[in-house]
């Protein structure tokens, strides 16, 4: 069926089942318009901006704290999105940057060049 038909948000439970603090990112392009998403703590969507050059750092935080290990659920609300991504980072935050276009450079984390190298992710 096509996209269209399923609803306009999802709700998205995440919980910090580790032994250590937890940040999330969620990433994807919104149907509809193709934009570049990333979802952000205060439950908000931010839409990528054309910045000034390559490899510009992102301009807001978009980590998304999960509390103690074992605290309650984090939840988000996802638009329609698709080529979704999730990102766990143990006790540290990802770096992420924007291209022109715009574009999202997301982690590569098997790179030793990209600054998230050597960072324990999920």
């Amino acid at each position: 069926p096509p996209a269209s038909a399923a609803p306009a948000t999802c709700e998205l439970a995440l919980v910090n089942d580790s032994d250590a603090a937890v940040n999330a990112y969620v990433t994807g392009r919104e149907f509809g318009t193709d934009r570049f998403i990333l979802l952000r703590a205060s439950g908000g969507p931010y839409y990528l901006e054309e910045p000034p050059g390559p490899a510009t750092p992102l301009p807001v935080d978009a980590s998304i704290p999960l509390g103690a290990p074992g605290s309650g659920p984090v939840v988000v609300t996802l638009p329609r999105m698709y080529g979704a991504r999730i990102y766990f980072v143990r006790e540290d935050t990802l770096d992420f940057y924007v291209n022109p276009g715009p574009a999202l450079v997301e982690p590569a984390l098997h790179n030793p060049a990209d600054s998230n190298y050597g960072k324990v992710v999920s």
